[in-house]
């Protein structure tokens, strides 16, 4: 093997393995995912770079001499800068309320640095030595309802990650039913696009897909290609009515969708208010706080039972608050968003499934209970089932 392509394996294993101990920081931290799962993630991505680069391109650059240069020190420098500052834009997006997507910095330090390189540092890189770089740098909550004879299923997820392939957090716990176990359902609720609801897994071996999916706009694709018949995309403040007893309306809901790195908010998100005779439930998607949800009790209050996400709050130092995070409530916030949605009673979820985020996996419950009463609740409105519990909605909400 020639000795400038030696050297280039050599640099592109080096930049691989940089990048790859940064991103592994880096997903430790978002994912919570086992340091073994992102050693073998990162290794897998080096080879794949490695095979890339060696089957492509014949004549490598000598990277390791170019990068000897202490204008191309500098180069590595600046790209690491771009890269805290963009970081740093984000969190002060977040920090305002304000959504950016964090992996457009995937796509523009490492374009910008080797641009700089061109530009500004005047390194001669020729095509295949541009593109080189490019490629190594570019490194819970389901429930089942029955509401008279019709049986609904929100958000299943039986996986035992959610992520990705074999990628993102472990269950922390398992479900209490197989997906071969659970009962004839009729009405499949989906409420976004996040890999702790949309489960490819649960979806593709659904077992009952004569179900009626009541699911956001743009996410239809993903049940029509796996062989379910009746797939209903709503957009906020549509209404369908099952049957005479029943009607289920897509409420808005302070949250996003994502699913790959470049669909950020391409779909939309929200929640689920189900009409049932005389009462009404509000199933939630992941939400944070918002004065949407007073516009909201104001128009179709009370509720007299919201189910609301209590868990996944705490990124810091992540994110720029400790304790808080915009897209989901803590268990203070969810009692005041169910405050303002005028409920009788609340439900709290979203916990104690995957480990998301930094708070202890048994805290929100226990916060969800000690709150109550400050938000106008009695405890015992304040409801906390266990996993695989069931609960009767008549003796509940005490409806005929």
């Amino acid at each position: 093997m020639q000795q400038k392509q030696l050297s280039g394996i050599f640099y592109a294993a080096f930049a691989s393995l940089w990048w790859g101990v940064v991103g592994t920081i880096f997903f430790k931290f978002v994912s919570f995912a086992s340091f073994i799962e992102l050693t073998v993630h990162r290794t897998i991505w080096t080879a794949v770079l490695l095979i890339l680069t060696t089957s492509f391109y014949k004549k490598w650059p000598e990277f390791n001499k170019i990068f000897k240069k202490r204008k191309n020190q500098l180069l590595l420098f600046l790209s690491g800068l771009l890269v805290s500052i963009n970081w740093g834009t984000w969190l002060y997006a977040v920090s305002v309320n304000r959504l950016l997507d964090s992996s457009l910095g995937y796509y523009i330090y490492p374009i910008i640095s080797v641009f700089l390189g061109r530009v500004f540092l005047k390194e001669k890189l020729n095509r295949n030595q541009f593109i080189a770089v490019i490629l190594v740098i570019i490194s819970l909550f389901y429930f089942l309802i029955k509401l008279g004879e019709t049986t609904i299923i929100t958000d299943p997820v039986f996986s035992k990650n959610a992520g990705p392939l074999i990628f993102g957090p472990k269950r922390f716990t398992e479900p209490a039913l197989k997906l071969n176990e659970i009962p004839q359902t009729d009405i499949f609720l989906l409420t976004h696009n996040h890999y702790d609801h949309q489960d490819m897994m649960t979806i593709r071996r659904f077992p009952f897909k004569n179900s009626k999916v009541l699911l956001p706009l743009k996410l239809g694709k993903y049940f029509n290609r796996n062989g379910y018949s009746d797939v209903n995309e709503m957009d906020w403040y549509d209404k369908i009515e099952i049957n005479k007893n029943l009607k289920i309306t897509f409420l808005p809901a302070v949250h996003w969708s994502k699913r790959s790195l470049t669909d950020t908010n391409k779909t939309l998100w929200g929640n689920f208010l189900i009409e049932y005779k005389d009462i009404k439930l509000l199933f939630g998607c992941d939400t944070g706080v918002g004065n949407i949800y007073k516009d909201i009790g104001n128009k179709y209050g009370p509720i007299d039972l919201t189910f609301i996400n209590i868990g996944a709050y705490n990124f810091y130092p992540i994110m720029p608050y400790k304790d808080k995070s915009v897209y989901h409530t803590n268990p203070e916030e969810a009692l005041e968003v169910a405050k303002n949605l005028k409920s009788k009673k609340v439900i709290g979820m979203h916990w104690g499934t995957f480990v998301l985020s930094l708070e202890p996996i048994m805290e929100p419950p226990v916060r969800f209970k000690a709150g109550a009463e400050k938000y106008g609740f009695k405890k015992e409105d304040v409801i906390i089932y266990k996993i695989g519990e069931f609960g009767s909605l008549k003796k509940l909400l005490d409806y005929n």
